[in-house]
């Protein structure tokens, strides 16, 4: 994100062309292969965590 500065933040207009660009993007693997059965589902309590607000 740091080749589109900061401008895109605050944007009124559209931001198709950063999305594109990072679609193009080639993408690497966050998990290397194999190690996917390693990955445990989210625990129902963990999932409800998510939904709490912070702060407003």
């Amino acid at each position: 994100m740091k080749r589109f500065g900061t401008k895109w933040i605050n944007a009124i207009e559209d931001l198709w062309d950063i999305a594109e660009t990072i679609f193009d993007m080639p993408h690497i693997r966050v998990v290397p292969k194999g190690n996917e059965r390693n990955i445990r589902k989210a625990h129902s309590v963990e999932r409800a965590a998510l939904c709490i607000t912070e702060w407003k």
